[in-house]
């Protein structure tokens, strides 16, 4: 058998271990890449809930917070405004945190990754080399344990046919000298009868015969032994030409693979280099656009700030030419009311004093105790507009402080307002006369108790209210458990929650007025409110009859 052949059938005998690492490192390699992709859709679904979480819980905060402020009567202060500037600023920082951090992490992520890759190849290349050495090692050693074997079999059965032809031979040259022993007992009896002349003449026949005998088997064994030397040394230069071309073949094989090893590692490092490359310029393509979005952001927000800042101020101005207005106006009614208390004092004393002396000349006399009773009158009288004084200049002094920016009670919203400030006040027992005096001054600044359906469009508008904030949370929360951004989802949230709100309007509403009535308390403008009408009766148009008059109904203005 041929010596590459041997090699061959060795190899592919011992080449299964050499598949069983490559299968080990693929799988290792592709579960490092599967841990890498489930660690990064992780932490990517681990930063959407982070920022959903923040921004849910920065609207959220703003929100308590307007309500408080609206509870207050601040909403449109410049406090409300600096609470929403105080919370953009605190979101925008949570949300840069929050991508620094991801920047960070994700970073660490794919550097651990190639890092374990580039074990996992150094690993491979090395263990490969080695197999690659010891399955060529392996093979050679096989293929010349299986050709000295071969040579060992050729070599017996070589010495197994010379012992053959050699026994061969000897059969031969028994029977040859059977033979001529028997011919010679039978030329000696014949010579016994014949006469000398043939025994003379067997005498020469038998020596010539020897001699060709002897000059036979001579030449047998001369032919013998050359055949045998030829044998050999056909048999030598054979093996002295496979074992060369082995190690010819050997050593260029090993040649080969090392310029291959070498190629192959040229290679990988020209691929992780492409790599480290790519992902240097993604990163750096990142930190551009971050830094670009940062910037641009920053701007925005300074902008903002600045717009913000002057609306602020001017609002600002504004409400202290109101104050001031309002405080003038209320100096002015002070005086007027103090002149009226003076005025109907002096009348009441006048008048009471006009009764006495008519009293008086009818003869009823005044006695030191009618007298007396006259002065505590006067005084009782007195004390009445001086505790009604203080009530009315107490109650201002609260109304003041309820209003903001010298507002007038004639909005059905601050009128509700109005209405449970009393409301409170009487369930404080704080006394009818107390409670009169602070109704008395909110009336005289345009205040008109609201009707029976003016309190219930009060009513749907608190519930719609309320509607507006359970459809926003509700959006929110579903949008941070599909790990959507609610950042960029927050139209859809505020959409969600408007349509909600419209739709506990309208269903708590059988007219148009109280339905406008309730979207001007929740400063909804008049065109959102009639577009929602209309896209309500063109959804529900073919609906049955009822329901279309209903809704012709709320559109008829």
């Amino acid at each position: 058998m041929a010596y590459e052949e041997l090699i061959r059938k060795a190899k592919e005998y011992l080449a299964p271990e050499g598949g069983e690492f490559e299968s080990y490192y693929r799988k290792a390699a592709e579960n490092l890449r599967a841990d890498y992709n489930s660690s990064l859709a992780e932490l990517k679904k681990q930063y959407g809930k982070d920022k959903n979480a923040a921004a849910a819980q920065s609207m959220q905060n703003l929100r308590n917070m307007n309500q408080y402020l609206a509870a207050r009567g601040l909403s449109r202060s410049g406090e409300g405004v600096q609470e929403q500037l105080n919370a953009n600023i605190s979101l925008a920082n949570t949300l840069s945190e929050l991508a620094d951090s991801n920047s960070r992490q994700m970073a660490e992520l794919a550097k651990s990754r190639n890092s374990g890759l580039l074990a996992l190849e150094e690993k491979r290349i090395d263990r490969k080399d080695a197999n690659e050495k010891w399955l060529t090692e392996r093979a050679f050693e096989v293929a010349k344990a299986e050709n000295a074997k071969a040579e060992r079999e050729e070599d017996i059965a070589r010495e197994a046919q010379q012992i053959a032809d050699e026994r061969a031979y000897q059969d031969t040259v028994r029977r040859e000298k059977y033979a001529y022993q028997t011919s010679t007992r039978e030329a000696e009896q014949a010579f016994k009868q014949r006469s000398t002349a043939e025994a003379r003449e067997y005498e020469l026949m038998k020596i010539a015969s020897q001699r060709e005998y002897e000059d036979a088997v001579r030449k047998y064994e001369h032919e013998l032994e050359a055949e045998i030397r030829a044998e050999k040394a056909k048999t030598d230069a054979e093996k002295a030409a496979k074992d060369q071309e082995y190690k010819m073949e050997y050593y260029l094989r090993q040649q080969a693979d090392k310029e291959r090893l070498l190629d192959e590692e040229r290679e990988y490092e020209e691929r992780i280099k492409a790599s480290d490359r790519k992902y240097n310029e993604a990163q750096k393509q990142a930190e551009r656009e971050y830094s670009a979005a940062q910037k641009a952001k920053e701007q925005s927000d300074e902008k903002r700030r600045i717009a913000e800042e002057r609306a602020y101020k001017e609002k600002l101005a504004e409400a202290e030419r109101a104050e001031k207005e309002k405080q003038a106006r209320q100096a002015q009614q002070d005086k007027l009311e103090l002149y009226r208390l003076q005025q109907a004092d002096k009348e009441r004393l006048i008048a009471e004093e006009r009764a006495y002396n008519e009293s008086k000349k009818n003869g009823a006399g005044t006695t030191g105790d009618g007298k007396a009773e006259d002065d505590k009158r006067k005084d009782a009288a007195s004390l009445s507009s001086s505790e009604k004084s203080y009530v009315n200049s107490t109650a201002r002094s609260i109304l003041s402080a309820a209003t903001e920016g010298g507002k007038r009670f004639t909005t059905l919203k601050e009128r509700g307002a109005a209405y449970e400030l009393l409301s409170e006040l009487e369930k404080q027992e704080t006394g009818a006369e107390y409670v009169d005096a602070v109704r008395n001054s909110l009336i005289a600044a345009g205040y008109k108790e609201p009707t029976a359906d003016e309190r219930r469009v009060l009513s749907v508008a608190e519930g719609a209210e309320e509607a507006y904030n359970d459809a926003y949370r509700k959006t929110v929360d579903r949008l941070a458990e599909e790990s959507i951004n609610s950042i960029a989802a927050k139209p859809l949230a505020v959409g969600n929650a408007a349509d909600a709100q419209l739709e506990y309007i309208f269903t708590h509403t059988g007219d148009t007025q109280a339905f406008y009535e309730t979207c001007d308390i929740l400063s909804i403008s008049r065109d959102a409110a009639f577009r929602y009408l209309q896209k309500k009766n063109a959804a529900e148009n073919s609906g049955g009859s009822g329901m279309k008059k209903a809704y012709q109904n709320i559109l008829k203005d």
